[in-house]
């Protein structure tokens, strides 16, 4: 049986396997990276950023913006502006269920979520849920 070597340095651990394990090993560091990327995002809300690149977002998670990408294509199955709005949406619908925002207009939450114009916000919502803003507020008030 062959033992993994670890390395450590200042920015990462670094495990040195047997060419077998390397393929499955690596597959189980990229879910474990996966999975601290999302909660990373989602605790920072990043998304809000209404001018948020891929680049810029790459930057902030101390990742390669290639990277992100095979992440966000490969494990997401979106491109990135799919994901990041999907976040938007999940906020926008966290919001408008909160009784206090109910006085802000749909497109003020929506900015607020980091989308940039109403064409942009209806057309994710709409693909994201299967409704209009107006249908899913209207549906959330009753």
């Amino acid at each position: 049986m062959y033992k993994p070597v670890i390395l450590l340095s200042n920015t990462a651990i670094i495990y040195i396997l047997p060419i077998s394990l390397c393929k499955c090993s690596f597959l189980v560091l990229n879910f474990f990276k996966n999975k601290n990327l999302l909660k990373q995002i989602t605790k920072e809300a990043y998304y809000t950023e209404s001018t948020l690149s891929l680049n810029e977002l790459a930057q902030k998670l101390d990742i390669s913006p290639n990277y992100l990408s095979q992440i966000i294509n490969e494990k997401e199955g979106k491109n990135f502006f799919d994901f990041i709005n999907a976040f938007r949406v999940a906020e926008f619908k966290r919001l408008i269920a909160i009784q206090k925002n109910q006085q802000y207009t749909l497109l003020a939450l929506a900015y607020d979520c980091g989308f940039n114009s109403k064409s942009s916000f209806n057309r994710s919502f709409k693909k994201h849920t299967g409704l209009t803003p107006s249908q899913y507020a209207t549906s959330v008030k009753k």
